[in-house]
């Protein structure tokens, strides 16, 4: 087998804190997690994405699958120049943006994110909900095994 091989997703998740890198990585699966902030619960989908198409197909069944939610909130990166994100109503700055830095500063190249927010009655303030929606997009992306790419992933941005 030629290219570079795996590298093992713990491995990975030790050195992943803080750290740039300059060789880009992908998911080779998804990750999930929940967590719970004052009554309202973030569900957070960390998956490889092949083209715009293709995530706006994985965050159509993500609105299917947890209807309750009041925003989707997501972002993905095929690599620096291409990217896209969405607050889906919240306010400007606190759910999309956020995630895309998450992918940005892990460089991590064809791999979306999706977190949806399931109001729980309690207003949580920007600082807060920007915090949350970046832990819940933190915690999927550590539960996502992780490889080196070989290649940069073709870009398809659609219309």
């Amino acid at each position: 087998m030629s290219g570079p091989p795996l590298i093992p997703s713990s491995c990975v998740r030790r050195h992943l804190q803080g750290r740039c890198f300059t060789v880009p990585f992908g998911l080779i699966a998804a990750g999930q997690a929940t967590i719970e902030v004052e009554r309202s619960r973030f569900h957070a989908l960390a998956l490889p994405v092949s083209s715009h198409e293709t995530f706006l197909d994985d965050l159509a069944r993500r609105r299917e699958a947890i209807r309750e939610a009041s925003h989707h909130v997501w972002a993905w990166r095929m690599g620096p120049a291409s990217h896209r994100y969405s607050d889906d109503g919240e306010p400007r700055g606190t759910g999309g943006r956020p995630l895309l830095d998450l992918l940005e500063r892990r460089n991590l190249v064809g791999v979306g994110i999706i977190v949806s927010r399931i109001f729980g009655g309690r207003l949580l303030g920007r600082p807060r909900l920007l915090r949350t929606f970046a832990h819940a997009g933190l915690i999927a992306l550590n539960a996502a095994p992780l490889a080196r790419c070989r290649s940069p992933p073709p870009i398809s941005l659609g219309a």
